[in-house]
C-alpha cells in the first residue's frame, strides 16, 4: 500500500507539535475550558499608571494561582451593565480597566469603572480578574 506524500507531510507536521505560537507570534488560542487574556488596569483612572497583565490558562481552575482563582469565569460575566438598569449614583473611585482576549472560546472585550453601584459591583465581582 502506497501511502500519498501529503499525508505523510501531515503526520509528520502533527508529530513535531507546536511551540503554542500562532504565525503571528501570539499565542495559540486557549481550549474551550481556557482563557487567553490582556488586562489592563488604571487604579487612579485615566491619567495614572497602567497596570498590564497576561492571563494565559489551558484550563480554568487548573495550574497557576491566577488561573484557579478564575474558575467560574465566563465571557457573560464581563459583559456591560445593560442600559435599562437603573443605578444607585454611588462613585466608586477613578479607576479603569479593559479587559481583552478569549475566555472558553468566546472573545471578550471589556471595559470596567468604578462610578456607579452598578460598575463597583460588576468591578467587585470580578476582582480576581482585576486585581493582584
Amino acid at each position: 500500500m502506497r501511502v500519498p506524500a501529503a499525508l505523510i507531510a501531515c503526520l509528520t507536521l502533527a508529530a513535531c507539535g507546536s511551540d503554542g505560537d500562532d504565525d503571528d507570534g501570539r499565542p495559540a488560542a486557549p481550549g474551550p475550558q481556557g482563557a487567553s487574556l490582556t488586562v489592563i488596569v488604571q487604579p487612579k483612572g485615566p491619567d495614572g499608571p497602567s497596570k498590564r497583565a497576561r492571563i494565559e490558562c489551558e484550563r480554568l481552575g487548573e495550574g497557576s494561582e491566577k488561573c484557579r482563582s478564575l474558575a467560574r469565569l465566563t465571557a457573560e460575566q464581563l459583559a456591560p451593565v445593560p442600559p435599562d438598569v437603573a443605578c444607585a449614583e454611588r462613585y466608586g473611585g477613578p479607576a479603569q480597566a479593559r479587559v481583552t482576549g478569549v475566555v472558553r472560546g468566546e472573545r471578550v472585550d471589556a471595559r470596567f469603572n468604578r462610578t456607579d453601584a452598578c460598575e463597583t459591583q460588576r468591578w467587585n465581582d470580578n476582582a480576581a480578574l482585576l486585581e493582584d
